[in-house]
This record gives C-alpha cells, sequence and structure tokens, in this order.
C-alpha cells in the first residue's frame, strides 16, 4: 500500500510532537519517503494511541519506532536518555544495551560513568575493564575508576591470567588512598590465588597490624598461608596466637598439634599433651587422643598408644570414630605381634557388653583379619564364636559362606548361600546366587544351569516315587515345568496330559495348556496345537511366550480364512494380543490399524475405534510411519476427546520431523489443542511461531487475538494498570488486528476492536472509565464504516461479495450499537431514554434469532445484567 506524502508528514509530525520535549533541538521533516503499508499501519498506530490520550502506549511505541529507524539523527540521545532512565529504575541489563548503542563522540563522553557502574552492576567485568582504561586515559588519578577497575580484574584472573599482574599493580596503587585496607584484603588473596603464600602471609600481617581488634583473625589467616610454604613458621604463628590469650585460642591449639603431626614432630605434641588439653575444647580433646595415640605409634611406642585410644574410645560417643579406634588397636596388635591384645580388645566387649552383638562383630572383625591373612583356621573359629553370640548380620553371613568357598568346601558354602538367598533380599542377592550356583556347579563338576534344572528334575523324580508327595499338584506342576525348559518336550507332554486328566481345577491350567500347545506344535501336530493354544488364552493368565502363541494362531487363521470375515476378525483379535506383549512386524501393525481403523470407523463400533488407537499409537513409533498414520491417529484422538494424547502426539510429530507443509497446521492445531487443555503458556509458544512463520493471514490473526486473550486471562487485578508494559504490547497487538482487518478473517478483526475497548477503558478510573468507553466506541464504529483508506475500500468490498460476512458484520454493528446505548445511559443526563433504546435492541436481538458466536453470546448475557 501507498499513502501520499502530505498524509504521512501529518502522521510524522504528531510523532514529532510526542518527541520534541525529549530533543534539545527542533527536527525539520523536508523530505518524506514512501513507506509500506506496515509502516503506515504502524504511524497510525501511534497516532491512534495519542488521539486516546494513552501516552505511555506513545512512549512504548516510540521505543519501538527509534529503535527500528537507523537515519533518525537524534538516536543516541534517544538512546542515552533512555539509558539513563533505566538506570534510575536500577534495570541495569536495559540500560546498558542503551548506552552501548550509542555512537557519537560527545554523547558517550556524557554518559560514560553510568555506564562503567551500569556494566559493573551487570558483573560485565570485561566492558568495565574496558571502560574504565578509557575514562583513565583522561583522568589518571581517579580512585573510584581504579578500584572498579581492580575489582573487574580480579574477577576476569581465571579466564585471563595476565589480569593477576595488573590487578597486583592496581591495587598497590591505592595502598596510600581511601581503598588502602580494601586494596591489601585484595592484595592478599591475588597472591594466595598464584600461590604466592609469602606474600600472601606478608599482607594478612600487615592487616593484622593495621586492625588491632582483628588482629588474631588475620595473624589466623597469616599462619594458614604460612603453612603452604613453611609448616615450621606456621607453628611458631599458632603459637603466637595462644601466647596472646586472643582470639580462636582454641581453635588455633587444635591447628598446632594437627601441624606438628604433619611435621612429625610426635615428640612435641607427646611432651605438651597437656597444654593442649587444657587448651583444647572437649570435643577437641577426644581427638586429641586419637592422635596422640597415632603420634606414640608413629615413635614405636604402641603400647601408650593403645592406652590413649583405649582412653578415646571410652570418651568417644559416635560409633564409626569407636570402630576406627577400634581397628587402630588391631594394628597395635600387628605391630606389637601380640596376639594377647585381639585378646584384649574382645575381652573389653565381653567385659563391658557381655553377650552383646558388639562382641560377637569384635570377633568378626578378627576373624576377617585370619581371614585376609588365609589363617582360616582361626577365621572359622572366631566366625563360630561370633554365630553362637547370636550375630545375624547379611555381611556376617556372607563373610561365613565366602570363607568355606575360599577353602573350597563346596557343600557347606552351597547351604549357606542357600540361606543367604532364603534370609535376604536386595541388591547383593544376585551376587549370592552366583556363590550358590558356582558351589552347584563345582559340586557336580559341571557348569551351568541346565545341571541345577536336571538335578532339579531328578530330586522332583524321586519325591513323586516316595508318597507322600508334598502339595502334589505344586510337584507335579514344577516337574512338567522344568521338563519343559529343558527341552525334554515328550516327558513334559506326558506329564502335562497328567496334569490335566488328574488336576482339572489346578491353578496354573491355563499355563499347563500352554505348554502342552507347544509341545503338540515341535511335534507339528498343528490341530492340537490350536486346540490347546485356544484353551490357554481362554484361561486369561500371564503366559510365558503368550504373544508367541497369538502369532502363530493369527497366522494359522489367516492361511485358512478364505476370506471369511469371521475368521478375519479372530485372526485380527489374536494379532491385537500378540502386539500387546511382543513387538510385531510393521506391516502386521499397520494391517491390524487398517482393520480396527475402518471397522471403527464404518461401523461406529466404539472398541475397535479405541483398539485402532492403541494400535495406531505403535504405528506412529516406527521409522516407517507416515503423516497418514499420524493424522488418523490424531483424528481419532480428537473424535474421542483425548486431548491431552493428541497434545503429545502434535508435540513428538515436531521434534522428529523437520519443516515441512504440514508444520504450521501442526503448530496451529497445537496451540488450540493447549487452550482447551487450559495450559495456556504452551498455548502462547505455539501461536507465537505461527505468527512468526504462518504464510496464512487467518491463522496469524487468530492467534495473535488468541494469545493476547490467554495472556490477558493470567495476569491478576493488580496488573490491570496503565504502567504495566506487558498491556502496552496486548494493546498493540489487538490495534494491529483492528488496523490490518480483512473481511475473509472476520469476525477476528471485529472481536479485537470489542477487545481493545474493554482493556483500554478497564485501566481507567471509574469516575471516567465510561466516558473513555464511548469514546473509543464511537472511534470503533467510525472506522469500521469508513471507506477512506485503501484497507477500509478492500474490506467494504469484501462485504458485497460475500452475504454471509456482510450478515456477521451487520451483527457486530447491532451489538457496538447496544454497547454505545448502555454507555451513554450512564452518561447522559436522558439516562432512561439511552437504556430503554439498548433494551429495544437487545430485544429484536432476540426475537430475530440472530446467528451469535461464542463472543458475541458472552457479551449477550452481559447487557442483560447490565439492564437489569
Amino acid at each position: 500500500m501507498i499513502i501520499c506524502p502530505s498524509n504521512y508528514k501529518k502522521l510524522f509530525c504528531l510523532l514529532f510532537l510526542c518527541l520534541s520535549f525529549l530533543l534539545l533541538q527542533a527536527f525539520d521533516v523536508t523530505d518524506v519517503a514512501v513507506v509500506h503499508e506496515e509502516e503506515a499501519i504502524f504511524l497510525r498506530k501511534i497516532a491512534d494511541f495519542w488521539e486516546e490520550e494513552e501516552y505511555e502506549l506513545v512512549k512504548h511505541e516510540i521505543k519501538n519506532y527509534i529503535s527500528s529507524s537507523s537515519y533518525s539523527p537524534f538516536k543516541d540521545y534517544l538512546y542515552a536518555l533512555l539509558g539513563d532512565i533505566y538506570f534510575k529504575e536500577k534495570k541495569f541489563s536495559k540500560a546498558s544495551n542503551c548506552y552501548e548503542m550509542v555512537e557519537q563522540k560527545e554523547v558517550k563522553k556524557k554518559i560514560a560513568f553510568h555506564q562503567l557502574r551500569t556494566i559493573y552492576e551487570l558483573a560485565d567485568y570485561e566492558k568495565v575493564i574496558i571502560v574504565a582504561r578509557e575514562i583513565l586515559h583522561e583522568e589518571e588519578n581517579d580512585e573510584k575508576t581504579l578500584f572498579l577497575l581492580g575489582e573487574a580484574l580480579y574477577h576476569c584472573r581465571e579466564e585471563h591470567p595476565q589480569y593477576y599482574e595488573e590487578a597486583i599493580e592496581v591495587f598497590t596503587l591505592l595502598l596510600e588512598g581511601e581503598y588502602s585496607a580494601h586494596s591489601i584484603e585484595y592484595l592478599a588473596l591475588l597472591q594466595r590465588e598464584r600461590k604466592n603464600f609469602p606474600q600472601a602471609a606478608l599482607f594478612y600481617l600487615k592487616l593484622s597490624q593495621a586492625f588491632p581488634d582483628k588482629e588474631a583473625d588475620f595473624l589466623f589467616q597469616t599462619a594458614l598461608m604460612q603453612i603452604e610454604y613453611d609448616p615450621s613458621l606456621a607453628a611458631k604463628t599458632f603459637a603466637t596466637i595462644i601466647d596472646s590469650g586472643k582470639g580462636n585460642i582454641s581453635d588455633a591449639a587444635y591447628n598446632l598439634f594437627i601441624l606438628l603431626y604433619e611435621l612429625k614432630d610426635y615428640a612435641q605434641i607427646i611432651r605438651d599433651q597437656e597444654k593442649f588439653r587444657s587448651l583444647l575444647s572437649i570435643k577437641n580433646r577426644s581427638v586429641f587422643h586419637y592422635f596422640l595415640a597415632k603420634s606414640y605409634m608413629q615413635e614405636k611406642e604402641y603400647e601408650k598408644g593403645a592406652n590413649e585410644l583405649q582412653k578415646y574410645i571410652k570418651k568417644e560417643e559416635d560409633s564409626a570414630r569407636r570402630g576406627a579406634a577400634f581397628f587402630l588397636l588391631l594394628e597395635c596388635a600387628e605391630a606389637m605381634q601380640k596376639e594377647a591384645l585381639y585378646d584384649y580388645v574382645i575381652h573389653y566387649f565381653q567385659s563391658n557388653e557381655p553377650n552383646s552383638i558388639r562382641g560377637a562383630e569384635a570377633f568378626f572383625i578378627r576373624g576377617e583379619y585370619y581371614k585376609k591373612n588365609n589363617l582360616y583356621s582361626k577365621a572359622i573359629g572366631d566366625f563360630e564364636q561370633a554365630e553362637k553370640l547370636g550375630l545375624v548380620s547379611e555381611e556376617f553371613y556372607f563373610a561365613y559362606a565366602h570363607l568355606y568357598y575360599q577353602m573350597e568346601n563346596y557343600q557347606e558354602s552351597y547351604r549357606r548361600f542357600a540361606v543367604l538367598i532364603e534370609k535376604f533380599h536386595g541388591e547383593k542377592t544376585p551376587l549370592y546366587w552366583q556363590f550358590f550356583i558356582n558351589s552347584s556347579a563345582h559340586m557336580a563338576q559341571i557348569e551351568g544351569d541346565l545341571v541345577a534344572k536336571q538335578r532339579l528334575i531328578c530330586d522332583l523324580k524321586n519325591q513323586i516315587q516316595n508318597p507322600p508327595i508334598l502339595e502334589e499338584e505344586a510337584v507335579y506342576y514344577l516337574l512338567a515345568q522344568m521338563q519343559f525348559e529343558t527341552e525334554n518336550f515328550t516327558d513334559a507332554k506326558t506329564t502335562l496330559l497328567m496334569i490335566v486328566d488328574k488336576f482339572p481345577n489346578h491353578p496354573e491350567l491355563p499355563k499347563v495348556h500352554h505348554m502342552l500347545a507347544f509341545c503338540y506344535y515341535d511335534q507339528n501336530h498343528l490341530d492340537r496345537f490350536l486346540e490347546h493354544a485356544e484353551k490357554a488364552l481362554q484361561g486369561n493368565s500371564d503366559l510365558f511366550e503368550a504373544s508367541a502363541t497369538h502369532l502363530a494362531l493369527f497366522n494359522l487363521y489367516l492361511e485358512k480364512t478364505e476370506n471369511d470375515p469371521e475368521k478375519i476378525m479372530i485372526a485380527a483379535d489374536h494379532l491385537y494380543h500378540a502386539q500387546k506383549e511382543k513387538q510385531i512386524s510393521f506391516d502386521n501393525l499397520q494391517w491390524l490399524a487398517d482393520h480396527y481403523y475402518n471397522k471403527g470407523v464404518v461401523q461406529h463400533d466404539a472398541l475397535s475405534l479405541s483398539r485402532a488407537i492403541e494400535v495406531l499409537e505403535k504405528v506412529v513409533l516406527q521409522e516407517k510411519a507416515s503423516f497418514k498414520n499420524i493424522f488418523s491417529l490424531s483424528a481419532l484422538y480428537a473424535h474421542q476427546n483425548l486431548l491431552e494424547k493428541r497434545r503429545l502426539l502434535l508435540e513428538k510429530t515436531l521434534q522428529i520431523s523437520e519443516e515441512n507443509a504440514y508444520t504450521e497446521h501442526v503448530f496451529f492445531e497445537l496451540g488450540q489443542t493447549y487452550q482447551e487443555l487450559q495450559q495456556a503458556h504452551n498455548a502462547i509458544l505455539a501461536y507465537d511461531h505461527v505468527i512468526a512463520h504462518s504464510q496464512d493471514s487467518y491463522r496469524r490473526s487468530y492467534a495473535t487475538l488468541e494469545k493476547v486473550r490467554l495472556g490477558l486471562s493470567s495476569l491478576s487485578q493488580e496488573d490491570f494498570r496503565k504502567d504495566n508494559p506487558i498491556l502496552h504490547v496486548y494493546l498493540s497487538h489487538l490495534k494491529d488486528l483492528q488496523l490490518q482487518r480483512k473481511m475473509d478473517n472476520e469476525p477476528l478483526h471485529l472481536e479485537a476492536a470489542f477487545e481493545y475497548i474493554d482493556l483500554q477503558s478497564r485501566l481507567y478510573a471509574e469516575d471516567v472509565r465510561e466516558e473513555k468507553r464511548f469514546f473509543l466506541l464511537s472511534r470503533f464504529k467510525e472506522e469500521f464504516n469508513s471507506t477512506e483508506m485503501i484497507v477500509a475500500k478492500d474490506y467494504h468490498q469484501q462485504r458485497k461479495k460475500c452475504p454471509e460476512k456482510d450478515l456477521l458484520f451487520q451483527i457486530y454493528m447491532k451489538f457496538l450499537d447496544v454497547e454505545m446505548n448502555l454507555s451513554m445511559a450512564y452518561l447522559h443526563p436522558e439516562k432512561e431514554l439511552y437504556k430503554k433504546e439498548a433494551i429495544k435492541q437487545i430485544q429484536e436481538i432476540r426475537e430475530g434469532k440472530m446467528l451469535m458466536t461464542s463472543f458475541l453470546r458472552q457479551r449477550y448475557e452481559r447487557y442483560l445484567q447490565a439492564v437489569q
């Protein structure tokens, strides 16, 4: 579309009035270019907002206009202004973006400090470095800028190691100024990270001198640095803290004896043990016993070490730590080569906790020690004692059984692993089964599960030959099962036939028929296979390889169909049950889907439709699946109102399919599906895709309108205020729909105009709301009946060509007249006159039985409430 230069100039001058208060000099428009339809509508939209006195919306649109007008000579001033606004609002990201767009040197200079602070708040330290260096190029001694530069260099040091030196230089320059103390701390941290621990220690030492009230704390940090390069010096510093009597003396003492232990100065720990005991907290005194014991052990004084460990055990309440000390006692026993110490440890538990499980665990621990050292006879003795004391833990049972396995006593290991399997069921059960089977294999001198099954068959036969048979039905069934699984089909058939004859009410009779069917199948007796397979399946039991049975029956019936619909239906049912349990070929799956789909659609058979959905859900997962399959399933979902499943199908279709002719339609349907499921956020995302990519104007308009409606429905009452930027966007979209109207798309544009008025008037106070509403309604009527612009002319020409659309237009205009009269009933002194006219029009709508959309029906109900 082309508009004349005079109209364009009028619009642009109106825009200029809005912008003039922002500029220091006037902007003279002397050359006006021809613009496209989208630009003309955009400028018209700004003019509409101005005439409607929606100044916040005007500013919102101006920002968009400026950002899209690269030729605008005053864009730098506007970017700077917007940046300052965002900076004051603490919207630093937006402020930074605006500052970055400024190009003119004189403007950039004015915003330099704000820009520096903005990008610092955004933690964009790389940019802080660049801007700070530019500022310091002109103002070298600016301490605030220097400090920000130093902090930025510090934050970027890991990605750019060269910044370490520069940061150190910057903070060194600030050592004598306002930022002296903070600079020393940074220098300490930087030297610490560079592992220049002597320098870091020096700075922490300076901090301890600069801040007497924190002297001990900084000395503590000094000592921590000294540990890294001179542990002995660190020990002296910790000693200094202790001697000063200030700060955390207890922690200093704790670190000192740990440090002395690491320095292997065990003698000093032993020598100063009383001093440490007096300084340490009660909690750390217990730990000191532990390290003192280890110091004795390092000095080869195992007896004293054992004594300290015993003290530690008595004071330490934590069972895990006591266990660690207990193991150290065993280490002492080994180092001293005194088995009596083992006895001492066990005696300790027996004396203090007689017949306790803890005493049993002591035997177990010593037995494990013997076991690891291949002292099997002693280990057996300790395990026997532990067992007598009642130790029944899973770990103990396994160690005991495994000990016999190591000793190659497979009979006993077989027995004990059987107990393990019986008693415990958990993650280690497969391991127990492995040792159990291995023991059995060793006993039989043959490996493999087949041996176990054959042995079980032999045991079962011996049981049957020596009555009374316990649980006779179960014994015979298990025998038949083992014969079947070892592929001894002749014997299995004999046993199974005996079960059918002797136990007609056997609980596993369907499985009996099932195994019997395959025995006949193996012998190629297909009629007998068919007989027993059907009986097995009629039992409705969870059969082993039931799917194979169904598949075999499907093939048999299909061979014998001779176009018999009944046999085809039976074959289909067997194939249906087969695919439920086992993956079948795509061709079979497709045949089944087509069978149920056609039957369900033609005969309106609910079961067939349900099964068609089930099978098609598998078909669409196959690589050979076509869009026809997808659309068929989608149609069935819609027919059955399975919206959630339809959603998942459409989503998956988008994920696995590249862009094609169907994509935009899928997004459009997906948006509607989300909307019906009340998933507003997802619906909006789908509609966004339609708006951005669809070539169909109806779909774009529909998606835009529904997106706005969904967005509005998600807002709270507090969100409906004139300064809410999201409402600016919604109003802009509605205005676009109103201006870009096409008759083919109606009533979308008409409804958008109503929605715009509803939203706009809602944002005004009650005392002026109705006046605003009437103003907007009047503009609505004038604009939609106008024929001045090309868009309007096309719109009304299409009305004449399409009677249905023209009738729809007239109905909406009728509703518009009702609303205008209702509005005047609030505003005009002769209220009753307008109210009567509105009631008359409402009666005409009711009596005329006008075809109303859901949108109009809602407004009609609102009118009835209003006149009442």
